[in-house]
C-alpha cells in the first residue's frame, strides 16, 4: 500500500481524462495468471493516439506498475530510467516566457570548442520524465556528434516510476505547452551562445530534435509545427501521418521501431513511411523496424557499451543520421 501513496489522485484523474476525451474501450481478454493481456482496444481518439499508447503501457506493465530498482554493479538502480528527482538531474534553469523556468540537463563533448555552440540536439525524455538514462544518452550523443545536447524536462518538475502516474503525466502534457517550452529553450540557447548580432536569431544554428516514446511523438510534432529546418529522430514514438504537416519539414526524419511493438505495429509504421513518401521526404529519411524486439528496446547506454543487438545498430543508425543532418 505504501507504493500507492500519493498516486491515487493522478491515477483517478488519468481515467477521468480518458473519459473526457471520449475514450471507450472494447477489449477481448485472455487470462494468463498472474496477469492479463489486452488483445485489442479501441478508443475514440484513435488506437495509436497518446491515449491508445497510454492504454497499452497501462496493461503491458500490469501488475508490476513500479519498475525494478535493484542496484547494478555501478550502483545504478536496475530500472533503466534510474529514478532520481528532476531537480537533482537538471543543471540548468531556463526562463520561460510566462515567468516560470524549464529545468534541463545540458552536456557537450569532452573536447569542447566554440564549434559545438553551432550544433544543438534537443533530447526529449520518455513518459517517466527526465531520468538518468536520458542524461547518459545525452552525454554519449554529445561526444559522438561533437555537439551540445539539451534534455529539457517537459513535465515541469515531475517524474515517476509508477506507471499510472507516468501515463497521467504524458496525457496531461499538451503539445502546445511542450512547443512553447522548447521554443523558450531554443531562444535561451541562441541568446546565450551568440557571438555576433546576426547569430542571435538562431539563423546559424544547426538543430535536431530527438525523442523516445512519449518524447518521440512530441519531437516530430514540434519540428513540423515550430522548427521545420531541424532534423527529427523518433525512437518508438507516435508516428505522424499528416502529410501536410510533414511537407513543412526541410530536413529528413529518422525513425527506429521494434517489430513486436504493440503500440506501433508494422501497419502503423508502413503508414508513416507512406506519409513521408507523399511528403517527398523519403530519399534521405530512414525508418527501420528491428526484428524480435518490442517497445522501448533501447533502455540505456549499458546496452550500447555491451554491443547488444539491435540496440547498438539502432544507436549507430541515429548517430550516422545526425552526423549527416545536424
Amino acid at each position: 500500500m505504501n507504493g500507492m501513496k500519493g498516486t491515487t489522485i493522478p491515477f483517478v484523474l488519468m481515467l477521468l481524462l480518458l473519459a473526457n476525451h471520449g475514450v471507450s474501450f472494447v477489449a477481448s481478454w485472455q487470462f494468463q495468471p498472474p496477469s492479463f493481456s489486452l488483445l485489442s482496444a479501441n478508443t475514440g481518439m484513435g488506437m495509436h493516439s497518446e491515449a491508445g499508447s497510454a492504454w497499452h503501457h497501462f496493461w503491458e506493465t500490469f501488475p508490476q506498475w513500479h519498475l525494478p530498482t535493484t542496484k547494478t554493479a555501478k550502483g545504478h538502480p536496475q530500472s533503466y530510467h534510474y529514478h532520481e528527482s528532476v531537480q537533482d538531474l537538471a543543471n540548468l534553469e531556463i526562463p520561460r516566457r510566462d515567468g516560470g523556468t524549464v529545468l534541463a540537463y545540458q552536456t557537450t563533448c569532452a573536447s569542447s570548442s566554440g564549434k559545438n555552440n553551432k550544433k544543438l540536439l534537443i533530447l526529449l525524455h520518455e513518459f517517466f520524465g527526465l531520468s538518468q538514462s536520458i542524461c547518459d544518452k545525452a552525454d554519449a550523443l554529445a561526444n559522438d556528434l561533437q555537439c551540445t545536447v539539451i534534455a529539457p524536462d517537459t513535465f515541469r518538475g515531475e517524474s515517476s516510476t509508477f506507471i499510472p502516474k507516468c501515463i497521467w503525466l504524458a496525457l496531461s502534457t499538451p503539445q502546445d505547452r511542450v512547443n512553447a517550452d522548447l521554443d523558450d529553450v531554443l531562444q535561451w540557447y541562441t541568446a546565450t551562445t551568440a557571438t555576433t548580432e546576426e547569430s542571435k536569431d538562431g539563423s546559424t544554428l544547426s538543430l535536431a530534435v530527438m525523442g523516445f516514446c512519449y518524447g518521440g511523438g512530441k519531437a516530430i510534432r514540434y519540428t513540423t509545427h515550430c522548427q521545420p529546418s531541424a532534423a527529427t529522430v523518433v525512437c518508438y514514438g507516435s508516428p505522424l501521418t499528416d502529410v501536410d504537416a510533414l511537407k513543412r519539414l526541410k530536413k529528413p526524419v529518422c525513425g527506429i521501431f521494434g517489430q513486436d511493438d504493440l503500440q506501433f505495429p508494422p501497419p502503423v509504421i508502413q503508414a508513416f513511411e507512406r506519409a513521408l513518401q507523399e511528403a517527398q521526404l523519403q530519399d534521405d529519411s530512414t525508418i527501420t523496424v528491428y526484428p524480435n524486439v518490442g517497445h522501448a528496446f533501447w533502455k540505456d547506454m549499458q546496452q550500447i557499451e555491451q554491443k547488444q543487438e539491435p540496440q547498438i545498430s539502432a544507436y549507430q543508425q541515429v548517430v550516422g543520421f545526425l552526423k549527416e543532418h545536424l
